[in-house]
């Protein structure tokens, strides 16, 4: 994986190649301080999505090698701020084999083959991707019970501090009279 400190001590970095570096999964704040790349190459790793805002702030990349990857989903707008790149290579991912400079072809077939699915937040943390319907429903609603359970204990942890204050306040009452008294 890419330190995310990357760009803060390498900010003129033009160039990234990481061959077989068991990367899984690349990520905007990987990128974000690096804007002066141009040439980013991580072949034969194991990424599986690209998502929508990862070169946001790598406008001067020119040149994009991906190949050989586990890339399942590629979000077509993906490189609509890529003014400068001329060479994208995909060649060997799951959704596309695409090797060329023709920006155009490949958005055509990124959005014939890979689009992304629709994605469920169940919160900030965690989402679930929605494949197979049934069965990510099944898991959406064990999600909302685990949450459920999880409200349920903190509510009862709530009556049981309420009581026990009453029973402290009422004893402390009842102390009062006896020492008035």
């Amino acid at each position: 994986m890419l330190p995310l400190e990357l760009g803060n001590f390498f900010p003129n970095l033009v160039k990234i190649y990481i061959e077989k570096g068991d990367m899984t999964e690349i990520h905007q704040a990987h990128l974000r301080n690096l804007t002066k790349l141009k040439y980013l190459s991580l072949p034969k790793n194991e990424i599986k999505k690209i998502e929508k805002n990862l070169f946001k702030f790598n406008t001067e990349l020119e040149i994009l090698n991906l190949e050989e990857n586990l890339i399942k989903e590629i979000y077509p707008t993906v490189f609509d701020d890529l003014k400068k790149l001329s060479i994208i290579t995909l060649w060997k991912n799951q959704c596309t084999n695409f090797n060329g400079s023709n920006k155009n072809e490949i958005i055509k077939e990124i959005q014939e083959n890979c689009k992304p699915k629709f994605t469920f937040d169940i919160n900030e943390h965690k989402s679930i991707i929605l494949e197979d319907v049934e069965e990510n429903l099944e898991i959406i609603k064990n999600e909302i019970s685990e949450k459920t359970l999880k409200i349920e204990i903190l509510r009862n942890e709530i009556k049981k501090t309420f009581k026990n204050s009453l029973i402290s306040s009422f004893c402390l009452f009842l102390l009062f009279i006896f020492i008035i008294f």
